[in-house]
């Protein structure tokens, strides 16, 4: 349904996908992206879509650029239905999309084909499963539909994108969204998406061979177990109850996003979220973090690039600690730092 990651607080296997996946050719949309900011009407209902559709159509914009065109515009303006998902009647039919501005991945989905068909460009919505929200087993047996993202044809193939995951993330039980664009979705790379990605037809792929269900399974395992946490024995940090831990980050831009969760030991669920960072006298970000009780506690720190607007992410970072906290008293340790 929806993504995890990528950022915010991620389930893990959002996490694992989001560190692996997020390559791509780059490509310059700044014409196209520019476009879509600057139009002046409000889109509301599906007639809306109509006259955008054809003041693109009216520009020099490729299929691709056209493609980027709906993408652009629904990762920008459509918020994940977290209310409605919770509820089990998230919106997804184009009329209360466009007016809620918000939507489950259906919604996303049917959106992004609206506006390709009326920009000219052929996509197809593709239903299968992913790794997101309230996933809690990927074996062959669980792998049931609980996704929809969508393929378009650029220069007679077919691209993958998946405007449900490239407007943001949420918290793992979907009462809060984070709002940050990813273009790694848009023509994402299928051997990328595949890693979180499996469609119910096997066309949909897009690969040389495919994946089975069993061998979908196996690789989350195996790239779960090749990414445990457990392994890196250089991040654990001791302390003890009243004292504090500073996580201390290079600062690239005035509206980086640096959110901190902690959980604790074999809990899927943050005991503590922090969303609030300081900035020292020599520019850097930092957080307190203030031990409060014993423990054995996984502490994840997801940062957020932004290049100037808080919806134009450029990339995020998952950087993973351990924090063990004794029951007696033992000698300080000092901070830890990361760029």
């Amino acid at each position: 349904m929806f993504r995890l990651v990528r950022h915010s607080i991620f389930l893990l296997y959002g996490i694992i996908a989001f560190c692996i996946s997020v390559a791509q050719p780059s490509a310059d949309y700044k014409r196209i992206d520019e476009f879509i900011r600057k139009y002046p009407i409000r889109v509301s209902v599906p007639g809306d879509i109509k006259v955008l559709a054809r003041e693109i159509r009216s520009q020099s914009f490729n299929d691709e650029e056209k493609a980027r065109a709906a993408f652009y515009w629904i990762t920008h303006n459509i918020s994940y239905d977290c209310e409605g998902y919770r509820l089990n009647n998230g919106l997804y039919e184009l009329e209360d999309v466009l007016s809620q501005r918000k939507g489950i991945c259906a919604g996303y989905a049917a959106l992004m084909k609206f506006f390709c068909d009326e920009l000219g460009v052929e996509c197809v919505i593709v239903n299968g499963f992913a790794t997101g929200i309230g996933v809690t087993s990927t074996d062959a047996d669980s792998l049931k539909t609980n996704h929809a993202w969508n393929a378009v044809k650029i220069k007679g193939q077919w691209e993958l994108v998946d405007p449900t995951w490239g407007s943001g993330s949420a918290n793992s039980d979907c009462t809060k969204t984070f709002s940050s664009f990813d273009e790694h979705y848009f023509l994402a790379r299928p051997e990328d998406l595949i890693i979180t990605h499996l469609p119910d037809s096997v066309r949909w792929q897009l690969l040389d061979t495919p994946l089975n269900r069993h061998q979908f399974s196996s690789s989350i395992a195996k790239w779960k177990k090749e990414t445990d946490p457990d392994e890196l024995k250089d991040s654990v940090i001791q302390r003890n109850i009243g004292e504090t831990v500073r996580f201390t980050f290079e600062k690239k831009d005035e509206r980086n996003m640096i959110c901190l969760s902690v959980f604790s030991k074999n809990s899927k669920e943050p005991t503590d979220l922090f969303d609030t960072l300081r900035v020292a006298a020599n520019g850097s970000y930092y957080y307190d973090f203030k031990v409060k009780k014993p423990g054995y506690y996984r502490v994840d720190v997801s940062i957020f690039y932004y290049t100037g607007t808080e919806s134009e992410s450029i990339g995020t970072s998952v950087e993973t600690y351990f924090l063990q906290v004794p029951a007696t008293i033992s000698r300080p340790r000092t901070s830890v730092k990361s760029n």
